[in-house]
């Protein structure tokens, strides 16, 4: 990261004065700015935001929260939604757009991806204690890990990618990440493709936000593949 240089900003004088030519001094022109502004990003993050929200919430979401039975269910919907939003936004940035990464610079990118993927794995924490909550209401609890761990369908798949994604977050924690080297940190880290990658099928093939909507299942499918492509 030291190696990388600073972007200019706004309030930087230098930002918009020619750059001299390290031969014969001719002046060169300013790095060229992406035309994307804060307004845009704040649009765009602001309408995933509604969409993932939306979907939950049309899908009785907020409505089953007015009851104890229900409420369970409810939140274990919600947060894995916003897990996978969360991961999803910080697949982006690490993926370098040039229009933000123009605008924001590489540093800063990088630094709201890492505080992305913590947040995502509290939220998946969240999920799998809700998760278990939920089920074991029903089914007592030794049968509830059962069924979430693999009896219930796509869930042992499910079980293995939030290992693999746990395995990456714990190794990006500073105290650990010390003890391990460059490479072995970063080929770890690729570990959260694979899990991302496994655990999508519960995710569009359990509960009632995509199972039961082929429409908001195809623009979840179509959001994963954009960002897969990207």
């Amino acid at each position: 990261m030291s190696m990388l240089m600073d972007r200019p900003t706004d309030a930087n004088p230098r930002a918009s004065s020619p750059v001299s030519s390290p031969v014969g001094g001719t002046p060169l022109p300013a790095p060229r700015r992406g035309r994307l502004n804060d307004t845009d990003v704040l649009a765009v993050l602001s309408a995933f935001a509604f969409l993932v929200v939306g979907t939950w919430s049309a899908h009785g979401g907020l409505r089953a929260l007015g009851a104890w039975d229900s409420a369970w269910t409810s939140l274990a919907s919600l947060s894995g939604l916003l897990t996978s939003a969360v991961a999803l936004v910080a697949l982006v940035l690490v993926a370098r757009p040039r229009s933000i990464e123009r605008r924001y610079g590489l540093d800063r990118l990088f630094v709201w991806h890492r505080i992305l993927g913590d947040s995502m794995g509290l939220l998946l924490a969240v999920h799998i204690a809700v998760s278990l909550v939920a089920w074991s209401r029903d089914l007592g609890f030794a049968d509830a890990v059962s069924q979430l761990t693999g009896a219930e369908p796509y869930m042992a798949l499910a079980t293995v990618g939030a290992f693999l994604v746990g395995v990456v977050v714990i190794t990006s924690l500073k105290a650990v990440r010390r003890t391990l080297s460059y490479e072995t940190w970063w080929f770890v880290h690729l570990l959260a493709y694979a899990g991302f990658a496994i655990a999508f099928s519960h995710t569009i093939t359990l509960g009632t936000d995509f199972a039961d909507d082929p429409v908001a299942r195809w623009i979840w499918i179509s959001l994963h593949v954009a960002v897969a492509a990207l």
